[in-house]
């Protein structure tokens, strides 16, 4: 009878502030790894090696994992690594002040909610093999002391269990259950090798330096990687990124709210391009650019405006790349690693000569901050209110005998939402107005649209579904352009 290899992970702090969450596989087997190599745990390395080589044979776990809340941001000033610098400059008898080499890193903590000292993540391997050592497999896991960054603190245990106690845990309250499938976040697992991969990675590691230099050639590659979804939620395959300017890349650079076009236009272009070597003409003019393609089955960019925090000014600082509904995410995975890093253009008014572009600004990949989670609800935490950041542009004329129509404005505005999946019988009410709904950002008519939508209305909007969504929600036919973005404002009690 088929069971499960169960390694629980708590941390001491409550707090996680990895990359992603939950912590991939791979991540946790890191961790694994790491605390067997510690001090006076090398010891019992025979006993324990062979159980993270059955670890790494098995298929993909399934993760169950606690709610969370993302804590403000904020940077700290550290080393950028740059040390040989100020090598070649002493090597060469001139002064250096080493302290200059320093760089700002964004640190975006995310708090457990706790649930009577439970663990915090259950990490679930399916296996045939009921003569796994349990023995060597706590004695494993009670070597972990860290998972994810140094300040991590966790323990870990493990334990076995059958189907009926896996499902029992699949469903406990306060908890969302990861497993394998076709869409969602793309993690880090492990794969057979990789045990073999990490160590002699960190053999170069501890002797990058030489004569020569720093060969930063150290990092493991032998992992595989699989996408998880939740289980009950119906997530929507994105990239995220942040716009920084060109001459310092730490500085945010700033769109006004108002040309929210223009940005998704710098992105189309960008992801067409960089698409180029790996996908065909008709495939990218189709499915990212949109060519004779209406309003349904392509990309969208989406520009995100600055709302809902202290100082809302609505300017555009962050952008995400959003896939159809029913895609398998893999053009969005492949843009958030093609993209980052990368420069946008702008158009330069030429006098109708040849197009011309120039650099506008450069793309990072985006880390967790206080502003995604008002366009993005994370899978534990939907929402079910939403109002419009840029207005919803409607799909046809919304006038009766020369006059305007509250029927009729009402009926484009359900047709736009069942367009992107928001039946009318989900939607509890519905209410719509020219005036903004969020401080920072402007009136809808104030919004510039592409001039193949400038003659239809615009309106602001808001929506109460009957059931939670998670976003993020986009509804009209300027969605692609980012026009039609809705955020979810903060209830009383949350």
């Amino acid at each position: 009878m088929d069971g499960y290899i169960c390694i629980t992970a708590t941390f001491l702090a409550d707090r996680y502030h990895g990359r992603e969450w939950p912590p991939s596989p791979a991540r946790l087997f890191q961790a694994l790894l790491a605390g067997a190599q510690t001090g006076l745990y090398r010891q019992q390395w025979a006993v324990v090696e062979p159980v993270l080589r059955e670890l790494e044979r098995l298929p993909s776990p399934e993760v169950v994992a606690c709610d969370f809340r993302n804590l403000p941001s904020y940077r700290i000033s550290v080393p950028n690594n740059d040390s040989d610098k100020a090598a070649r400059e002493w090597n060469a008898g001139r002064p250096f002040d080493a302290a200059r080499l320093r760089t700002l890193k964004t640190i975006s903590p995310r708090e457990m909610v706790p649930h009577s000292c439970a663990p915090h993540v259950y990490y679930l391997w399916k296996t045939a093999n009921r003569d796994l050592p349990i023995a060597a497999l706590r004695q494993l896991t009670s070597f972990l002391h860290t998972v994810g960054w140094g300040i991590d603190m966790a323990y870990a245990d493990s334990l076995l269990l059958d189907e009926q106690e896996k499902r029992s845990l699949a469903g406990k309250p306060g908890y969302s259950h990861y497993v394998p499938g076709q869409r969602g976040q793309l993690c880090d697992v492990p794969v057979p090798g990789y045990l073999q991969d990490l160590t002699e990675a960190y053999r170069r590691f501890c002797k990058r330096g030489s004569g020569d230099g720093v060969d930063p050639a150290t990092r493991a590659t032998k992992y595989g990687q699989e996408r998880y979804q939740c289980v009950g939620r119906a997530e929507l395959p994105v990239a995220k990124f942040v716009l920084r300017r060109l001459d310092n890349a730490s500085t945010p650079y700033a769109v006004p709210w108002a040309l929210g076009m223009k940005v998704a236009a710098w992105m189309r272009h960008a992801a067409a391009e960089s698409l180029r070597q790996w996908c065909s003409d008709d495939f990218i003019d189709s499915y990212v650019l949109g060519h004779g393609n209406g309003h349904s089955k392509h990309m969208s960019f989406v520009p995100v405006p600055n709302v809902g925090t202290i100082y809302p000014d609505g300017a555009i600082r962050r952008v995400l790349v959003l896939e159809p509904p029913d895609s398998d995410g893999e053009i969005a995975a492949l843009l958030q690693w093609k993209l980052a890093t990368s420069v946008l253009h702008r158009l330069v008014e030429n006098g109708g000569g040849a197009r011309k572009t120039e650099p506008a600004c450069q793309l990072f990949e985006a880390q967790d901050d206080n502003i995604w989670p008002y366009y993005i609800r994370p899978a534990h935490a939907p929402s079910s209110l939403w109002h419009t950041v840029t207005p919803v542009v409607l799909h046809g004329y919304n006038s009766e005998h020369g006059k305007f129509s509250l029927k009729k404005t009402e009926q484009l505005l359900y047709q736009a939402l069942e367009k992107s999946g928001y039946s009318p019988q989900s939607i509890m009410e519905l209410f719509f107005q020219p005036a903004p709904l969020w401080a920072g950002t402007e009136g809808a008519l104030a919004m510039r649209v592409p001039e193949h939508l400038a003659k239809w209305p615009r309106y602001h909007v808001g929506v109460r579904f009957r059931e939670p969504v998670p976003g993020p929600v986009l509804a009209g036919i300027g969605k692609h352009y980012g026009i039609g973005l809705f955020a979810a404002p903060r209830e009383k009690g949350h």
